[in-house]
């Protein structure tokens, strides 16, 4: 049997863990949209067998109308490759491509089974603002979506939240799949503390939430740590401009997930995971920091008022603070330097790390794609 991956960005790890698992038991096809933004460095490790095809396509940061017509670029291309492929289980992500592939549904004789898997909500889908731009947006993605899970066999979430808060007027709980987006811990078999003589807070990842970011920095001096950011995105250039005079913040900038996450973490006492709670999505999100941490024993500091904060202070994984206050931010840091509070959430990571291991997630998974078989 076959199943065709259909991806509109170069794939990231989480989805190349799924390729993985699909490997063992598939032919499989990958199919996904190059932006231009970023290397094609996703296909070295995928099996000699697995077909993969990439469509190049330029999307620059701009409107929704400019992604809107790129994605139907995108879209014609993915149908044709479909229509030529037949394959037996369609694995997808965003709504976008969700759509085409309801469409692929409709017009095909034999319906393949569909996974859609979500790792985050559309922050169009999320927004409660009153403008009518938006109020229009926020219903156009439901309807499409309404649409779009006629097709949908199983929905993969990276958080159970996902399906309380948003899919459960779409979807039977029991055709929801949990897969914690768990590192794969070949990946981390290098890790170990090079500490520093001064506690070091880590973040590791997409640089944005610059005002937590800025709020970190600042706090810095005042509790005496070093702060280590390694990563790229849209507000990389103003936090190291902003940083550019504080001899204890360093920037590592953009890494290679698989032989540099685990030095990454290595260098870290603690990782800061406190975002932008005006963010709907974050509020509800798990990020794949949750795993990385516990699987190295590190501390979280993550926001207040959030599904992360539930999961952290159930499981004794770190602390959470008022993304918005500085003051309650240098209070717990000043927390974490003990070393009763590390050694704790080390043995506690350890554990949570094993009811949500990576091989756990590929079972699961497994079992997942043997079901629709």
């Amino acid at each position: 049997m076959k199943v065709s991956f259909v991806i509109p960005y170069t794939p990231i790890p989480r989805i190349n863990k799924r390729i993985e698992v699909a490997e063992k038991i598939f032919k499989v096809d990958l199919l996904y949209w190059d932006r231009g933004d970023s290397k094609k460095t996703a296909i070295k490790d995928y099996s000699p067998e697995t077909k993969i095809t990439a469509h190049s396509i330029n999307l620059d940061k701009g409107s929704i109308f400019h992604r809107l017509v790129k994605s139907l670029s995108f879209s014609r291309l993915a149908l044709k490759h479909l229509k030529k492929e037949k394959p037996e289980i369609i694995y997808t992500t965003k709504t976008d491509m969700l759509f085409l592939v309801y469409i692929y549904c409709l017009f095909t004789k034999i319906k393949p089974k569909v996974i859609y898997e979500v790792s985050d909500l559309h922050k169009y889908a999320l927004n409660d603002s009153k403008k009518i731009t938006s109020t229009i947006l926020r219903k156009l993605i439901y309807c499409l979506e309404k649409i779009s899970f006629k097709s949908v066999d199983k929905l993969v979430v990276t958080s159970p939240f996902f399906w309380d808060y948003y899919y459960k007027s779409l979807i039977s709980q029991n055709h929801v799949v949990f897969l914690p987006n768990s590192p794969n811990e070949k990946i981390f078999k290098d890790y170990h503390a090079v500490r520093s003589e001064k506690f070091t807070i880590g973040f590791i990842g997409k640089i944005r939430y610059k005002k937590q970011l800025k709020m970190l920095i600042e706090v810095s001096n005042r509790v005496n740590i070093d702060v280590f950011i390694a990563g790229n995105g849209p507000d990389y250039e103003e936090l190291k401009t902003f940083s550019k005079d504080r001899n204890n913040i360093t920037f590592f900038g953009p890494y290679k997930y698989n032989s540099d996450i685990a030095k990454l973490y290595s260098k870290c006492d603690a990782i800061y995971s406190v975002y932008d709670t005006d963010i709907e999505n974050v509020k509800i999100a798990l990020p794949n920091r949750l795993y990385e941490a516990a699987l190295c024993g590190i501390p979280l500091i993550v926001s207040r008022n959030t599904y992360l904060e539930s999961v952290i202070i159930e499981n004794g994984l770190g602390m959470a603070v008022n993304p918005y206050n500085p003051n309650q931010l240098e209070e717990t840091i000043l927390k974490l330097k003990n070393k009763q509070v590390l050694n704790s959430i080390k043995e506690n990571g350890m554990l949570f790390y094993k009811k949500n291991s990576n091989s756990i997630a590929e079972k699961k998974l497994l079992n997942t794609f043997k079901k629709l078989i």
